[in-house]
């Protein structure tokens, strides 16, 4: 699953992949309640499958990366990976078959959104901050996956 990073497949939690980007994701992790025959067909209102290039045709408001499971803000405005609104302290994921269900980002610190991640070293979108011990490393979510 490219949101929590867990291969189990299993009722009523399916992994379902999108037909255009071939991303994969369990149901309740993207927010799906019924399994879809086609993801990328669901009549949800628009999801970046449904634009040319999919999920390359947008970019993550809180990261550098690419490629993923994408929602769009409640404003509609904006996109984001499903795992880098639920790594960062205030944006809430709603639980909702409708495209548009990432909220609270302004609650993201100002701060976070001027930090360089201690990974790629970019400062594009906003960082979260370790929470192991005192550590002070600040990252991007999905850049910290990738290097496990």
């Amino acid at each position: 699953c490219a949101i929590c990073g867990d291969g189990l497949s299993v009722d009523p939690n399916m992994i379902v992949f999108c037909e255009r980007c071939d991303i994969a994701v369990h149901q309740h992790c993207y927010g799906s309640e019924v399994r879809p025959k086609r993801w990328e067909m669901e009549a949800r209102g628009i999801t970046h499958a449904e634009l040319p290039g999919g999920s390359l045709a947008v970019s993550c408001c809180l990261c550098p990366v690419r490629q993923g499971a994408f929602k769009r803000t409640v404003d509609g405005k904006a996109w984001a990976h499903v795992v880098c609104a639920l790594w960062h302290e205030g944006p809430t994921v709603l639980n909702s078959d409708s495209p548009d269900t990432i909220d609270n980002l302004g609650l993201i610190r100002p701060e976070r959104w001027r930090a360089p991640c201690t990974i790629c070293g970019k400062v594009a979108g906003a960082v979260a901050k370790c929470n192991f011990g005192h550590c002070q490393c600040y990252f991007h979510p999905l850049c910290a996956r990738r290097t496990g």
